[in-house]
């Protein structure tokens, strides 16, 4: 009662008024946590820790024996000795939760001894199941270790603190101004654990963050998970952003753009940008790329005097920027026309389609480009759901009077459902007339709305298929890693969209290095024709190499017209072809089989030797070849 008599009189001094069983009752709460570690048990660790730096001189760690109980869950105890330092309890703090163990206690003083002060540190971390405790006792050594490195201080280590105390403290502000102006169903995405605005400071410099205001970081922040998320909703539409900023070194135009990882790259966007506004200042970009495939990429730039451009300007680099997007798009769609058509797809889809529908439940769409011209665009939807589902909603016959509602669309063709046990698989062409529409995304986007309405919340596959590919991308680029990373990745997206997810990732590795060897020999040769070829194979897991493919590269100056002759030398082959320009040249890779299997020595040593025949050969002024 004493106790509770004075504790009720230090709190009306701090002007807070309780009765005594509300006070009774806290004080029982606040005890019980502040007394985790009994006073003589505190007494006794630190004098343990102070046994322990008089024998080692240096930060000290000790850990008490502890049992596994039956109750969690559990605490164990540890005490630190160091010499103390602003910024040690932080640092301490930092390498238990890099392990993902949580604090339940913690007391921090400083000790007198022989005239030097040295900061203890007592806390109790919380396992909170047997296994965790397992791991405890496997990691102890390590952690111990990493305890006594953090306690150790120096003038390095207390700048780099203060730096990241200071984002920290711009982290809220940018925090508290998203939460004003994102919506609720934004919240998670921007401001959870995994959210766009730890990323965003996680990968962002202190003199970043501290010379831009917070009301630009927050707009940042929104704008890059928006457009994430626009761009997956939309079919892969180029999203652009233009707005001027004021820096602590004066005003800049910054610009974000997020779009496929496989349409455009860095350079592709910095070309526009410089057709636009010739002579442009970069003076910062950035880009990440999410798993699914997604790039978004910020520059900020300034014209040639250093002053950021006017809103007119901004608007024509945006514009520029989004046609660069949709022309790189279009050049893809005529390409894998200019190779035979899209019914070789259809084969490659329909077993990938099945197999997400199988394994997630999820209703799965695909939605491609089969043919185009200047005046309209040929589209096939391919639509894998329940079977029971589509005959007792009639899902076919709906989607086609959906789409065919829409001005500019028409039905081409509707085929009967094909049924794989408990699957449907419905395919619908269509044909779009471009003059009804502002860019071909506004296409994808509508034929997206309309089979929503219908089937509701489906997959679009090609998500499926970007996520299969950035996983093989990472494996090729880690392989590949003392090649131009920006070389690997255009050959890379250059190949067969279908062979990228089906290709063993050591074949694919071999024809880029086969393509890397072809550009580097045209270059050192004055950018003549150059071709390469040899057999390929994937190694099993007892070591053994099995031949799948035989590979050939060509390069040789884009103004000559070699395609054609190429192909007719190929016809009687399997090939997968995959182009890319380079500056002034044009790099052509062929994955060539005959009936499944590589070539033999003899047969491509004789392919090579046609195909060098027939790149060699140069037509004279009058269009004739000479005799």
């Amino acid at each position: 009662m004493k106790k509770l008599k004075e504790i009720g009189d230090i709190l009306r001094g701090y002007g807070v008024e309780l009765s005594g069983d509300v006070m009774r009752d806290y004080l029982q709460e606040v005890e019980s946590s502040h007394e985790f570690i009994p006073h003589s048990e505190e007494v006794a660790l630190c004098v343990a820790l102070l046994k322990t730096w008089e024998e080692k001189g240096r930060s000290v760690v000790f850990i008490p024996p502890f049992k596994e109980g039956e109750e969690y869950p559990q605490q164990v105890i540890v005490g630190l000795l160091a010499s103390d330092w602003p910024g040690m309890s932080d640092s301490c703090v930092a390498a238990v939760h890099e392990r993902r163990w949580n604090i339940r206690f913690m007391k921090g003083f400083v000790l007198e001894h022989n005239h030097q002060k040295l900061g203890a540190i007592l806390m109790a971390v919380e396992l909170e199941t047997p296994q965790a405790i397992r791991e405890f006792c496997q990691e102890k050594a390590s952690f111990i270790k990493s305890l006594e490195r953090a306690s150790l201080g120096s003038w390095a280590k207390r700048y780099l603190l203060s730096k990241e105390a200071r984002k920290l403290e711009i982290y809220g502000e940018v925090a508290e101004a998203i939460d004003g102006l994102c919506k609720e169903k934004e919240r998670e995405g921007l401001l959870g654990k995994d959210g766009e605005a730890v990323k965003f400071f996680a990968s962002r410099s202190e003199a970043y963050i501290t010379e831009r205001k917070i009301e630009d970081l927050a707009e940042q922040i929104i704008t890059n998970f928006r457009f994430v998320q626009k761009v997956r909703r939309l079919g892969g539409r180029a999203q652009v952003w233009v707005k001027n900023l004021e820096t602590k070194g004066g005003t800049l135009t910054g610009i974000t753009i997020a779009g496929l990882d496989r349409d455009f790259s860095l350079n592709d966007c910095l070309e526009a940008i410089n057709r636009t506004v010739p002579g442009f200042k970069n003076k910062y970009n950035k880009e990440f790329i999410t798993n699914d495939g997604i790039t978004v990429y910020r520059m900020e730039i300034t014209d040639r005097e250093g002053r950021a451009f006017s809103k007119r300007r901004g608007e024509a680099i945006r514009k520029g920027i989004l046609k660069m997007a949709s022309t790189r798009k279009m050049e893809r769609i005529k390409w894998m026309e200019s190779l035979g058509g899209f019914e070789h797809y259809l084969r490659a889809i329909i077993p990938f389609l099945l197999q997400e529908y199988r394994s997630t439940g999820m209703t799965q769409v695909y939605i491609s480009v089969s043919r185009s011209t200047e005046e309209s665009i040929d589209f096939k939807v391919i639509i894998i759901l329940s079977k029971e589902k589509s005959e007792r909603e009639r899902v076919l016959f709906k989607c086609i009077q959906e789409l065919e509602a829409v001005k500019g669309l028409s039905i081409l063709s509707a085929r009967p459902p094909k049924y794989f046990g408990k699957e449907e698989i419905d395919i619908i062409d269509l044909k779009a007339d471009v003059s009804t529409f502002k860019t071909t995304e506004d296409i994808y986007e509508v034929i997206h709305k309309k089979l929503r309405t219908v089937i509701g919340d489906f997959r679009d596959f090609d998500e499926g298929m970007r996520r299969l590919e950035m996983g093989r991308f990472i494996q090729v680029k880690e392989e590949l890693s003392e090649a131009e990373d920006g070389l690997v990745r255009a050959i890379y997206y250059s190949l067969d969209d279908f062979y990228r997810a089906t290709a063993p990732v050591e074949e694919i590795i071999e024809e880029i290095k086969l393509g890397i060897e072809v550009l580097d020999r045209h270059e050192i040769s004055g950018h003549e024709f150059v071709v390469e070829g040899r057999n390929t194979g994937i190694t099993l897991k007892e070591g053994k190499k099995l031949p799948s493919s035989t590979l050939i590269g060509l390069a040789y100056p884009s103004k000559r017209r070699l395609l054609k002759g190429f192909l007719k030398l190929l016809q009687d082959y399997g090939v997968t072809m995959s182009k890319i320009d380079v500056e002034e040249s044009t790099l052509l890779l062929l994955r060539v089989t005959q009936e499944g299997r590589p070539l033999s020595e003899e047969r491509l040593n004789e392919l090579l030797q046609k195909l060098r025949r027939r790149g060699s050969v140069v037509k004279t002024k009058s269009g004739k070849k000479p005799s």
